[in-house]
């Protein structure tokens, strides 16, 4: 929990209710046994924000026609437009740690339009590769930690490794 925990301190949250929290970013793709997606406060987020923002639209642009500002306001508060909010406060940096579970997004641009995907994938640790591998029958030949074969060490983010059947 460590990880949710240090991004919404990164964003300036101190959560009363973590739990609340954790169910908020929990995508519904990841299985957990005793929590709920994050779905309905989605649902309920989405409301508020368009609150907020219809009100700072009507205060800061008085008489103007309330066709033009839903526009503004539908402009703002949709998919695309907070999914690349997020993307830039981080949040598909937020890791389960627990579970070991990380939450994906993806963008796809093209003109205007912006399409999302997002997927849940658990992290593997190199040692469990190598646990799969040789329960496979494969031996690892070689292990970087990028690919530009830069030596891989306890301090690397990432790894390539290679295995082969002896």
């Amino acid at each position: 929990m460590s990880g949710l925990l240090g991004f919404l301190k990164r964003i300036g949250v101190t959560p009363r209710n973590t739990a609340l929290y954790e169910r908020a970013f929990r995508h519904v793709s990841v299985p957990h046994e005793h929590s709920q997606s994050y779905e309905n406060l989605e649902f309920l987020g989405d409301a508020v924000i368009g609150l907020l923002v219809a009100d700072y639209l009507v205060r800061t642009m008085p008489g103007e026609q309330v066709g033009r500002l839903t526009r503004l306001r539908a402009h703002t508060v949709n998919q695309d437009t907070l999914s690349m909010l997020a993307r830039d406060l981080g949040f598909e940096e937020y890791i389960d740690l627990v579970d070991q579970i990380l939450v994906s997004h993806h963008y796809f641009i093209d003109g205007e339009r912006v399409r999302t995907v997002s997927g849940a994938f658990r992290y593997v640790w190199p040692s469990e590769l190598d646990l799969m591998a040789a329960l496979a029958g494969m031996e690892l030949e070689t292990r970087w930690a990028d690919w530009h074969r830069t030596p891989f060490t306890g301090e690397s983010s990432s790894h390539v490794s290679v295995w082969r059947k002896p």
